[in-house]
């Protein structure tokens, strides 16, 4: 027996959904329920989103052919919300699409003016890429007009305040409300019940009491992390040379290695290569993860194999587990780590040697450069590995249950990692958009609360 709605007593609730549905967990933390309805145009996406929200009634098609009044049946909309894909208002969108493709995408965030028409909600929330603010007319190359830069996005915004809403938007950085990702992105809200529209306070960070969450509270360390000089793993010079920085930094020079059964651990952005003059990227584990995208896995995770270090002879790996930092991370991590099995001494010092030079560092402490201090006591490293996060970890930075269902649908068929982390990246982080919901909710949805 379906209980998750009864339109009768509450108004009805819509998520117009991106990924695989972040924004839906953040409701059901929010209010304790399911959406009433969920869209998409993606199948897959679709199904993962009702294997994990049974209750919610699911609508699959092009969301423009999807009437509002239809939906509603006459029933009061107390919330929708639209996370309008942001493939073309991004920063990392690559090479510019085609004119026609571009318009057509953009325009996407238009579809809620049939519903503020045609079943106007009590709220509505939007989620887009911070860039989204700036939408405007694009040229023939398919490149925006700076000379119009935003002009588009206050129409639009015109437009639903023509409805009899109050408006509002805000960037928001996930991290500040319990996500383990630094995933910033814009909000919308806009309200027609007579309420005030509410931004949520921070709940992490600096003044709340609460630490950011940090990556390695979502690695499995336990998983392999392949050697990087195995013959097949390929890698090229900017990965190589992340990995090479990310040890000097956040290994051999650090005062307090993040150090886990054996290993020290890091991260590194494994593609998009640096802009001239940029430093390689890399990441300390212990800061949050930066922003989880759709277009590959683009983290990389580093592990730095340890020996204990005796006059030359190798000694029994380290073992040290101590409370996560308070820091910040960006994006495209990957983990490095080594194993204990293969003694490749000569070929980190050979990396090192090559892309990190400058032992400086090492030498203003009196410490051999080549060698790790923990608690005073030194090791020598024995391997380096790395490995991409998996969609777990991934989901686990924006903060989806543990029981959250990625690679099965609500048939019970196979989604693909591939797919898995393409979902994961174009979801919402919960927590934010829990955030955001619990702020925001109508004054029906607080009396019955």
């Amino acid at each position: 027996m379906r209980t998750n709605s009864d339109a009768s007593e509450r108004p009805i609730t819509v998520d117009l959904f991106s990924g695989c549905g972040g924004i839906s967990v953040g409701h059901k933390r929010a209010t304790g329920r399911d959406p009433d309805y969920a869209a998409n145009h993606d199948e897959i996406a679709l199904g993962v989103h009702a294997r994990n929200h049974p209750m919610t009634t699911h609508l699959l098609g092009d969301v423009w052919h999807r009437r509002p009044h239809h939906v509603a049946r006459g029933r009061r909309v107390g919330h929708v919300h639209a996370s309008p894909t942001c493939i073309d208002f991004s920063r990392a969108k690559g090479a510019p699409l085609e004119h026609a493709e571009a318009t057509k995408i953009r325009a996407l965030a238009w579809v809620v003016r049939p519903w503020l028409r045609e079943a106007p909600p009590d709220v509505l929330t939007m989620e887009n890429v911070v860039e989204w603010e700036g939408w405007c007319r694009l040229d023939n190359d398919g490149k925006r007009i700076e000379a119009e830069k935003g002009r588009t996005f206050k129409r639009f915004v015109r437009m639903i305040r023509s409805f009899g809403y109050s408006v509002d938007w805000r960037a928001l950085s996930a991290h500040y409300y319990g996500d383990a990702t630094t995933r910033r992105r814009l909000f919308l809200i806009a309200r027609r019940d007579g309420r005030p529209i509410r931004w949520p306070e921070p709940t992490h960070g600096p003044g709340t009491g609460k630490p950011f969450r940090s990556a390695a509270e979502c690695i499995d360390f336990d998983l392999p992390c392949p050697s990087i000089f195995d013959e097949d793993r390929g890698l090229k010079a900017p990965t190589l040379a992340r990995i090479a920085r990310a040890v000097r930094k956040h290994v051999l020079d650090a005062e307090e290695p993040f150090v886990v059964g054996g290993h020290a651990w890091a991260m590194i952005h494994r593609s998009n290569g640096e802009r001239p003059g940029q430093a390689p990227r890399i990441y300390d584990i212990r800061e949050p993860l930066g922003t989880v995208v759709a277009g590959g896995n683009k983290h990389g995770l580093v592990a730095v194999c340890l020996v204990k270090h005796y006059g030359g002879h190798e000694g029994s790996g380290l073992d040290v587990r101590e409370p996560l930092g308070a820091v910040t991370t960006r994006d495209h991590h990957a983990l490095v780590a080594c194993s204990l099995h293969t003694d490749r001494r000569r070929a980190v010092r050979e990396l090192l040697s090559r892309h990190e030079p400058d032992e400086r560092q090492g030498q203003l402490f009196g410490k051999d450069p080549w060698k790790v201090y923990v608690g005073g006591e030194a090791y020598e490293i024995a391997d380096i590995g790395m490995r991409s996060l998996t969609p777990r970890e991934r989901a686990r930075s924006h903060s989806f249950p543990e029981d959250f269902v990625l690679d099965r649908d609500a048939n019970g068929d196979e989604v693909s990692p591939t797919k898995q982390g393409k979902l994961v990246g174009n979801s919402v982080p919960t927590m934010m958009a829990a955030a955001v919901i619990g702020a925001n909710r109508t004054a029906l949805e607080v009396a019955a609360a």
